[in-house]
């Protein structure tokens, strides 16, 4: 597997289930009752977003770190 698929699937659902455990608590601190569609919901989408902005990152770091270590190319013996 891909680096960039682990560390999607890792940030995707710690970052999921952190926020949504947040929400869950504060509804609950309300005095709201809790739902699970709702806490369904911020899983899924906050941390969809943030699985998406890491693997993002990534590849960008990777990329940038790579263009960094490579020699640079002589195009006058073309």
């Amino acid at each position: 597997m891909k680096t960039e698929n682990k560390i999607f699937i890792i940030v995707t659902l710690i970052s999921g289930i952190f926020y949504a455990s947040m929400m869950a608590g504060f509804d609950y601190i309300t005095g709201e009752e809790f739902k699970i569609w709702k806490y369904v919901f911020h899983f899924t989408f906050f941390g969809l977003l943030m699985g998406f902005m890491a693997r993002y990152n990534h590849k960008k770091q990777f990329k940038k770190a790579n263009s960094d270590t490579l020699p640079p190319t002589d195009k006058t013996n073309s």
